[in-house]
């Protein structure tokens, strides 16, 4: 009701339809939230947490490719965006199955991959592997991975292979 009456006070108010966001999110209606972080974005498109969040949801939908463009551009905008916790109103995307953890950590590899972060990359590409992520010799094949694959600690993470946790 706050969220509504502040939009009601100030229809520019991003903060304002992000918040009523990750409301929705909560209670698992995705595209309410999706459309309430569209609005945010339409009003203030250089907030990398509307993006974050929004590609939060658009993962839980499972629709991966709008969810990594999100992600990309949040990253963009904060390169230290995955880097800290759910201060600011950071949404953290619900996974619910250890493939979609793996996946998740998967894609952000290659974001950061694609960004020359070698390190929060290989950090990353480590949790894929340790989640069980099943595709993990794409990074053979992966654009993204191209310059990483250069880096000797590609090579020894790679040949080390993480033993997938259990949960």
């Amino acid at each position: 009701k706050s969220f509504d009456y502040a939009i009601r006070l100030d229809k520019k108010y991003a903060n304002a339809y992000a918040n009523l966001a990750v409301v929705y999110y909560q209670e698992n209606s995705y595209p309410k939230s999706i459309h309430y972080y569209d609005k945010a974005i339409e009003l203030d498109g250089e907030e990398a947490v509307f993006y974050n969040n929004r590609a939060a949801a658009w993962f839980a939908r499972k629709q991966f490719v709008k969810a990594t463009a999100d992600y990309s551009k949040a990253l963009q905008l904060d390169p230290d965006i995955f880097e800290r916790t759910a201060r600011g109103g950071a949404v953290q995307a619900r996974l619910p199955s250890p493939q979609d953890r793996a996946y998740y950590d998967y894609v952000l590899a290659k974001l950061y991959a694609k960004n020359g972060v070698n390190e929060r990359s290989l950090h990353y590409l480590k949790k894929a592997m340790e989640e069980g992520y099943k595709d993990i010799r794409n990074v053979y094949k992966d654009e993204e991975f191209s310059v990483l694959r250069k880096d000797p600690r590609f090579t020894e993470l790679m040949a080390t292979k993480p033993v997938a946790i259990q949960n």
